[in-house]
This record gives C-alpha cells, structure tokens and sequence, in this order.
C-alpha cells in the first residue's frame, strides 16, 4: 500500500484510475485493505465515480469495477461504463 500511496502522491495532473480492481468498494467497513485503499485514494482527492455494485447475482452485490479522477471537474458522460 505504501508504493500505491506515493504514485498517488506524485501525480500533480488530471489522472483517471479504471478497471476491474478486484477489491469489493461494498466492504470497505468490514475490510481493512479496501478500507486502506479508499483512504489512499482519498488523501489524494481521488473521488470514486462508480457507487453502485456493478456485479448483482442473486446472492450477492460487488463493486470490483472502479472509475476515480483526481479532478471534480470532470463532465459526467453520462455515467456510461460497460
């Protein structure tokens, strides 16, 4: 987590982070290293545009996909993801 924080840290431009992270967003109350992440991402005013799960079974909701900017100004697209 130390080496991901001091990226985050270097980076003094607009940056957008995507993908299929494999970290659950959903349990960052029950997970301490999703917590970790989103604590990074946060000190470093990433702000996390995807907020609802992005894979629903019928047992189960997961947010793995994520999408953050380091920059609030960013035009909404109309929150479009595949």
């Amino acid at each position: 987590m130390e080496f991901f924080s001091s990226i985050l840290f270097d980076i003094m431009e607009h940056c957008v982070i995507m993908g299929d992270m494999n970290i659950d967003l959903l349990k960052f109350e029950t997970h301490l290293k999703t917590s970790n992440y989103l604590d990074n991402l946060f000190q470093n005013v990433f702000l996390t545009k995807i907020i609802k799960p992005t894979r629903i079974t019928s047992t189960s909701a997961t947010l793995i996909d994520h999408e953050q900017h380091n920059s609030w100004k960013i035009r909404n697209y109309n929150n479009r993801c595949s």
